[in-house]
């Protein structure tokens, strides 16, 4: 995270050159690549790094509930995906947010006793502050491309992984706790885990019950069920027919 704390700072990031003015702020992708122009003495800016496990506790389980930064962490910061990216928060008209990074400064460079709890809150408030006004921030391009990344990212490790799959080994490879990673199946996707992994098996029983001669039992073992009573509900549920019905049909 950049802070630009007077002047101007210009930056080109992935080829397309940008100017963060005092008050601005800018989150960057770790796997980004991006160089500062020569600066003048006026011209300063702090960086903030912010590790893994800070994102963790803030976002999620602070202010997970905002679609922008919950997907641009999956997509940014814990590397999973091709589209790199940026978000510059255009704060320069902001007290609020500038104020919340002088406090953090401050208690950075003063060393006073609880100054890691009173940093964690001023960031939180400033990234509240961000929030609030995002939209103006981030172009609807942006924001589409990262919800289309997610959510195919979520589907493509579904549909290679479905007969065995877990809420824990989706939030294993996403690198979050189970809790969340459901929470944001639903919220990107619009459905449960659950749901999505049913319509994927019942989904590859009908394509195997029509291009192949395997017996229904072997495609309910091929597909991972292990209860065949619950599979012909769980198909008839979906398809509407049995599954000895739909391959007749």
């Amino acid at each position: 995270m950049m802070f630009v704390y007077s002047g101007k700072i210009k930056q080109e990031i992935e080829g397309e050159k940008l100017v963060i003015e005092k008050g601005e702020i800018l989150l960057l992708d770790m796997n980004v690549e991006h160089s500062i122009e020569a600066a003048s003495v006026d011209d300063i800016a702090i960086n903030v790094l912010i590790k893994k496990e800070f994102f963790d506790w803030i976002f999620m389980s602070q202010i997970a509930d905002n679609d922008l930064i919950s997907n641009f962490i999956i997509e940014a910061i814990y590397g999973k995906n091709k589209f790199k990216q940026y978000i510059h928060f255009k704060t320069s008209q902001n007290d609020k947010a500038f104020n919340f990074m002088i406090q953090i400064l401050m208690e950075y460079y003063d060393k006073k006793n609880g100054m890691e709890t009173a940093i964690r809150a001023y960031i939180m408030l400033l990234f509240n502050e961000l929030l609030r006004d995002y939209k103006n921030n981030l172009s609807s391009e942006i924001v589409s491309k990262i919800d289309i990344t997610i959510s195919t990212e979520i589907l493509n490790y579904i549909n290679s992984n479905y007969k065995d799959i877990t809420l824990k080994n989706i939030a294993d490879h996403f690198g979050y706790n189970p809790d969340y990673i459901g929470k944001l199946v639903k919220k990107t996707i619009g459905k449960t885990l659950t749901e999505l992994v049913k319509e994927k098996k019942i989904k590859q029983a009908e394509y195997l019950l029509q291009n192949t001669k395997m017996s229904v039992v072997n495609v309910i073992t091929e597909i991972g069920y292990s209860n065949v009573s619950y599979f012909y509900r769980q198909f008839k549920e979906q398809v509407g027919v049995t599954p000895d019905e739909y391959r007749k049909k």
